[in-house]
């Protein structure tokens, strides 16, 4: 049985997504959220972010179900209208998503999330702080492993929501937090292939060109990787099989019968080889006298205004400014 909620609060997440999220509230919290304050969401299937409150109001969304806060994180806005304003024009201005401002303007311990890590900074702060049973919990746990993810406290715990707990705990700096970074890079690796070191000498030649007598197909492949193979060069899997015609299987078989063998080679993404140098350039007669008289007003001014329309060659004009700037030895 679905609960109408009367009560709505949009919210930033420290994610990079191009629109606000809303989330139900019931009315005691709504007389108590202001914008700027934290408040811990659920997001997803199993996190737990901390967001900012941004506008309350009473429009439920219609493009999902809507989800209730777990918590109320401060007593009082950590964020004000105007920081968020800011927050909304840098947003705008640079074309980025309001999570990824939040997550640039706010230290990582006041966005606590599930890909956090927990760690012991000092135990000094204990002695202004009462530990309730499970905040002991989690430092008595912290004893005896000095990194827990958040997905470890909370079956520590055995709590879902279980910012209230920390939080005080990272107010008193008893705890410090990091955030776990996930290299999404993956190499381009090319799959090679060479002769095996058994058959890498004349009399061994003699040997595997018997051996390959009766089929004409391996034997034509082994020929035109030595066609392929010259001065050193690499011999892509790729390459050979499109340039003699052959299949994987029949690449596999040499391989098994240890005439080739297969390995990796880590390759650019991105190829230059092709790619032309720009040729020496003159200027026309309308731009140089452009620039000459941007230089006769830069010997007497600091800045100079060069205006011009689009596609007249201002450009050109700039390059050679940057070139005749370090041929002098300066910086641009």
């Amino acid at each position: 049985m679905s609960v109408a909620h009367q009560y709505f609060l949009d919210v930033i997440l420290p994610l990079p997504l191009e629109r606000i999220f809303t989330y139900a509230i019931t009315k005691a919290e709504a007389d108590f959220i202001k914008p700027g304050v934290r408040v811990s969401v659920p997001f997803g299937k199993n996190k737990i972010y901390t967001s900012i409150a941004l506008k309350l109001h009473a429009e439920a969304p219609t493009a999902y179900e809507v989800k209730s806060i777990h918590s109320i994180l401060d007593k009082s806005p950590i964020v004000n209208e105007y920081q968020i304003q800011l927050w909304q024009w840098i947003s705008e201005y640079y074309m980025a998503s309001l999570g990824d401002v939040l997550r640039a303007a706010l230290p990582s311990a006041l966005i606590l999330e599930s890909e956090t890590v927990v760690g012991v900074a000092s135990e000094e702060g204990l002695k202004n702080i009462n530990l309730t049973d499970e905040q002991f919990l989690v430092f008595e746990a912290l004893q005896q492993q000095s990194r827990l993810k958040v997905q470890e406290i909370q079956a520590i715990v055995n709590k879902k929501n279980i910012l209230p707990i920390l939080t005080p705990l990272l107010e008193a700096k008893v705890l410090t937090t990091t955030q776990n970074l996930i290299e999404k890079f993956k190499p381009k690796l090319v799959r090679c292939i060479c002769i095996s070191d058994t058959y890498n000498c004349s009399e061994a030649m003699s040997k595997l060109e018997a051996q390959l007598k009766r089929s004409n197909k391996l034997k034509s492949i082994v020929l035109t990787y030595f066609s392929i193979a010259t001065n050193g060069k690499k011999v892509t899997v790729a390459d050979l099989k499109r340039l003699s015609n052959a299949s994987s299987t029949q690449i596999k078989t040499l391989i098994d019968r240890g005439v080739f063998r297969d390995y990796f080679i880590e390759v650019d993404r991105l190829k230059f080889e092709n790619t032309k140098t720009s040729k020496a350039f003159d200027l026309s007669k309308a731009q140089s006298e452009a620039f000459a008289a941007i230089n006769h007003s830069l010997d007497t001014k600091a800045v100079c205004l060069f205006h011009g329309v689009t596609s007249s060659g201002k450009t050109e004009i700039y390059i050679k400014k940057i070139e005749s700037i370090l041929k002098q030895g300066k910086q641009v």
